[in-house]
């Protein structure tokens, strides 16, 4: 009913009439059977009336004809086609409010530039550090060692074993100050005396026994602290193990499996088989296939997606721009209208500066979105154009500076349009990749599974009996059918079981690689690290060669401390090169199943090739002493003047350039906070 009106339209079933009755109305004529429409203005759509909104139109009385059944279809079709606009427009504007709120802090309160704010980064990295469960603070820098235990098993092992080192040397210390008493003590070494090598062995004049004695007894102690240090580590891991409960202590890692070992419901009844009684607390058992092209193409499209959300970022912001020069100088084009205004609302008063911003982006309408108010970007993200200023700054410019700066800015936009296109395209190709890769390729067992149990008694359980009943798992799995033929014997699919790593340890893609492949790979890194290695030890070498014999020629005390540091920096060179590129080769080009592993690799080449530099290095100055001896004195103490002191002046240098340089100073965050923070176009970055 219209109000005030007085009519009213009703609806007669069947006779195909209707009757419009009121004081004083008569019959109306005949009609097909119509359907009743408000009369009245609806109101302001709210969730999803405006669907009918967008289908009816509003304001007006409409009296329509009862549909066909086509029109119907069509008419839920028209529907359906809007809504699926309207989602990927609600996706779109989600999609790019969620980046520019990663990205820009204050952005929604309608600033005139990005607040990237150094202030809300040490916030962020300060809830990062650990704080103590109880009182939720900072823990302190003396913590007792029994409280690391909260970040597991590898950092307490660290850190009790820094402890240990430190009261091991401070042990042999003790040992040996009665032979430095005596080396002191002595002046076979003359004039090539230093403060280094006067306490060394070379500078004694009588060699006795009781010096031999006390070598044998410090190089006894390290020797024991190695084998006793191992054994504390391993009992305190699984001291650690048994406090903390992970799901690792549910499940099992199995190894071992064969390739047409795919049914994973087959291997669960299997095990469940083995002991019935407890092992029927299985809850899953998950196989591993080789997934590595997959899961390589979903971590390419995830990027992807990161480049294509900040182009579209940056073309919003560059509508936004847009329009307020259009503004200013009264060109504002037809066609700005968001989804769900009216042509009647364009001249209404703007109150979109008393509401947040909204996010009016489609990929169908170059023009939606830019009326929104949003900073506009700077810096390094947007190289390709330059803002001069917010639509306040630009209304006080010139009409002709105002033309030039929006002709830069159409062009950009321009340009940033095709990005766009091609960034969308480059996801596209990665998703239908993706799809090949899902329906199209036929993956089998990397011979790997993991069981999960209701009960840690039950993971513990299966571990026992898949490892002493190793011999009989390949016959057994055959006659399941996990096997299409038994092997030779009973040794061709000895199953074996562990207790996994954690699940965020886990190198999925890499669990395809067979031992042959991880050896030859181990191999292949190793051999040009050692080559790395050879080429660090010949630049060692000449460096303790020059702090040698050509330090010893030098006329100044300038001239000494210039070599000094020369040649100082080239043994830092001749071993960070191992430092840098031991880990992009267990990244790059070796494979391990875990991040610990890969670790421990690393550690390990690190470790072995520093020794090696050092041992060869230093070793030169005994066999090669004759091309540099200027004397017979010289000659029979050359390792003690020189080679002592390289290894002293390694040790010195790594002492202040690590743990001073590097993990006090901290030259890189030093960099970060008052070089690259202060020109970050992001709060992200």
């Amino acid at each position: 009913s219209a109000g005030g009106s007085g009519r009213r339209y009703c609806l007669s079933g069947g006779s195909g009439r209707a009757t419009c009755g009121a004081a004083g109305a008569g019959t109306a004529p005949a009609h097909p059977p119509t359907i009743v429409v408000t009369v009245s203005p609806p109101p302001k759509p709210k969730g999803l009336e405006w669907l009918g909104a967008l289908l009816g139109g509003g304001g007006r009385a409409r009296v329509e004809p009862m549909p066909t059944d086509e029109a119907v279809k069509e008419m839920v079709d028209r529907a359906a086609v809007t809504l699926q606009r309207a989602a990927r427009g609600w996706r779109t504007r989600a999609t790019i409010t969620r980046f520019m709120e990663d990205n820009y802090a204050g952005w929604e309160k309608l600033v005139d530039e990005p607040q990237v704010l150094l202030s809300r980064a040490l916030e962020h990295a300060e809830r990062q550090l650990a704080r103590d469960p109880e009182t939720g603070g900072l823990l302190p820098l003396n913590m007792p060692l029994d409280h690391f235990s909260m970040f597991g098993p590898a950092v307490t092992a660290y850190m009790r074993f820094v402890y240990r080192a430190a009261h091991l040397f401070f042990l042999c210390f003790l040992l040996a100050i009665a032979n430095v008493i005596a080396n002191l003590e002595g002046s076979d070494l003359g004039s090539y005396a230093n403060i280094f090598s006067s306490t060394s062995l070379g500078n004694v004049d009588v060699l006795r026994h009781s010096a031999a004695v006390v070598e044998m007894v410090i190089s006894g102690t390290l020797v024991y602290f190695l084998f006793w240090a191992r054994g504390r580590q391993l009992a305190e891991r699984r001291a650690i193990h048994a406090e903390l409960l992970t799901p690792a202590d549910f499940s099992v890692m199995i190894s071992g499996l064969p390739p047409q070992c795919t049914d994973a419901t087959t291997l669960a009844s299997y095990l469940t088989s083995l002991d019935p009684d407890v092992l029927h607390n299985l809850v899953a058992v998950t196989l591993s296939f080789d997934y590595r092209d997959l899961i390589q193409c979903m971590q390419g499209r995830e990027q992807l997606r990161i480049v294509e959300n900040s182009l579209r970022a940056r073309r919003f912001l560059l509508r936004r721009e847009v329009r307020s020069l259009q503004r200013a100088l009264g060109e504002v084009p037809s066609g700005f209208l968001p989804l769900g205004r009216q042509p009647s609302d364009r001249k209404a008063p703007d109150r979109r500066r008393d509401s947040p911003p909204s996010l009016h982006a489609s990929a169908s309408n170059p023009h939606d979105g830019a009326h929104a108010l949003l900073p506009p970007p700077r810096g390094r993200l947007f190289s390709d154009w330059r803002l001069r200023g917010s639509s306040a700054r630009a209304a006080a410019a010139s009409e002709a500076a105002k033309r030039g700066e929006l002709a830069r800015h159409a062009r950009a936009l321009e340009r940033v349009e095709a990005k766009v296109r091609d960034a969308r395209e480059s996801v596209q190709r990665q998703d239908e990749r993706m799809r090949r890769l899902v329906r199209g390729t036929k993956y089998v067992c990397t011979g790997f599974a993991f069981a999960t149990f209701n009960t840690e008694l039950a993971a513990k359980r299966c571990l026992e009996v898949l490892n002493d009943q190793a011999t009989l798992h390949s016959t057994t799995l055959a006659a399941r059918g996990l096997m299409r033929t038994a092997p030779p014997g009973t040794t061709g699919a000895r199953l074996r079981a562990e207790r996994p790593p954690e699940p965020e340890e886990v190198y999925w893609d890499q669990l395809e690689f067979k031992m042959p492949e991880l050896i030859r790979r181990q191999l292949g890194a190793s051999a040009l690290l050692m080559l790395v290695a050879l080429a660090g030890t010949v630049v060692i070498s000449f460096a303790n060669y020059g702090m040698g014999p050509v330090m010893s020629s030098a006329e100044s005390l300038l001239a000494r401390i210039g070599m000094q540091f020369g040649f100082t920096l080239l043994i830092i060179l001749g071993n960070i090169f191992i430092f840098i590129l031991a880990p992009i080769l267990a990244s790059n080009v070796e494979r391990h199943y875990t991040f610990g592993g890969k670790e421990l690799s690393v550690f390990g080449k690190m470790l072995g090739f520093q020794v090696f530099n050092t041992v060869v290095a230093s070793t030169v100055f005994y066999f090669l002493r004759d091309m540099y001896a200027m004397d017979e004195l010289q000659s029979r103490h050359s390792w003690y003047v020189y080679g002592s002191g390289m290894v002293l002046n390694v040790l010195i240098g790594d002492t202040f350039a690590i743990n001073l340089g590097i993990d006090l100073i901290q030259p890189g965050l030093l960099y970060a906070r008052h070089v690259a923070a202060p020109a970050a176009n992001t709060q992200r970055e």
